[in-house]
């Protein structure tokens, strides 16, 4: 209810140990970064021995105003690209801004490659799946990362020559 929320991160061990007492599975509708809207459902809870108490449930899913860094890599992303492409743009033409925000771009993909980025299924200690949510896949990241920088710095060498060693 109100007004535009961001899911800015949930609480996995809680929310699976909710889900695990009470027999479910839960499922939330967006992942985290995601913005709702008023009357948009958060989650989807299937089976159980009961309704999950829902103050309990709205307490391991933090909304906020903003998006924030704790959950959210594609944000960290999205900040460097739009520096990218600001100083690409041609008031301001500064390419090797471009690169610098590429190379900030390139150690954050580092760093996403060394993680589980399917790890949008939670199950219990005893191998019950207890919860589900939407994670960006790897090529959700990538295209984030350089389709918008790619289309700005085309007609830059600097900036190509960047995204071809950082392809490579």
């Amino acid at each position: 209810r109100g007004g535009p929320r961001v899911i800015q991160a949930i609480d996995v061990p809680r929310l699976v140990a909710l889900a695990e007492r009470w027999r479910a599975i839960v499922a939330l509708a967006w992942a985290v970064g995601d913005t709702v809207v008023d009357g948009m459902p958060l989650l989807r809870v299937h089976g159980g021995s009961g309704p999950l108490p829902e103050h309990r449930v709205r307490r391991l899913v933090r909304l906020g105003e903003e998006r924030t860094f704790e959950q959210d890599p594609k944000y960290a992303i999205r900040i460097l690209v739009d520096i990218a492409i600001k100083a690409l743009s041609p008031a301001i033409n500064d390419p090797t801004t471009a690169v610098q925000a590429l190379d900030q771009v390139e150690d954050l993909l580092l760093r996403l490659g060394r993680v589980d980025l399917a790890a949008g299924r939670v199950r219990d200690v005893r191998g019950s799946l207890r919860l589900v949510f939407p994670v960006p896949s790897w090529e959700d990241f990538l295209v984030l990362a350089f389709d918008e920088i790619r289309y700005c710095g085309a007609s830059s060498i600097q900036v190509m020559r960047r995204l071809r060693a950082l392809l490579q």
